[in-house]
């Protein structure tokens, strides 16, 4: 643990706030911001562990917003988070990441929009499924568009992610629909085609 781990941990404790949470906590998360307006998609790593059935989680979760603009409508998502009692901070393109306080528990939700190069084709945001979490019915993308996501962010922590995925792939722990990721991947333009497929091989996921 470094030093800035070993603060956050203590400045945590402090305030009677647990490390992790679960998806009952996020479903309310969910819940109050659809309250006030900001209502998406889920996008990020989070999907990976709803379909893994995991239960304790940890880390920020990426919503794909559509009920507004998180880099236009920022100060307005500001003030109307920071009604509930709730800081915000902001994400690496500049929109605004929500830091939820529920029953004890910290969750990061970080709001995102197409920008710059940040890019979620409409066909995955318009094929998302419902899922539940906890008691709230949200709006999730599929396991196999998270996987093309993935492939085209290539970043080395993506790369890594993508390896233990395709390990559980081999192992049967995870069943994955290879024919729906390579329709996924024909979204996106034709460079970003090739970068998506040539990683997933590299990986040893067959498309």
């Amino acid at each position: 643990m470094t030093s800035v781990d070993l603060i956050n941990f203590l400045r945590l404790l402090y305030v009677g706030v647990t490390m992790g949470y679960g998806f009952r906590e996020l479903g309310k998360a969910l819940r109050m911001l659809k309250d006030i307006g900001v209502e998406g998609v889920i996008i990020g790593d989070t999907v990976l562990n709803y379909f893994l059935g995991v239960k304790e989680l940890s880390g920020d979760v990426d919503l794909f917003v559509t009920s507004l603009s998180p880099f236009s409508d920022a100060d307005l998502i500001s003030a109307r988070v920071e009604r509930l009692g709730w800081d915000v901070g902001m994400t690496e393109l500049g929109t605004p990441s929500v830091i939820a306080l529920v029953e004890g528990k910290e969750i990061v939700i970080e709001l995102y929009e197409n920008l710059f190069d940040f890019y979620v084709p409409k066909q995955i945001v318009d094929g998302a499924l419902t899922v539940k979490i906890g008691d709230f019915r949200s709006r999730m993308i599929t396991l196999e568009n998270y996987i093309v996501l993935k492939a085209r962010a290539g970043r080395e922590r993506d790369i890594n992610d993508l390896q233990v995925i395709s390990s559980l792939m081999n192992e049967g722990k995870l069943r994955i629909n290879v024919r729906s990721i390579r329709k996924c991947s024909e979204f996106f333009d034709e460079d970003d085609w090739k970068s998506i497929v040539s990683r997933l091989r590299f990986v040893g996921i067959k498309v």
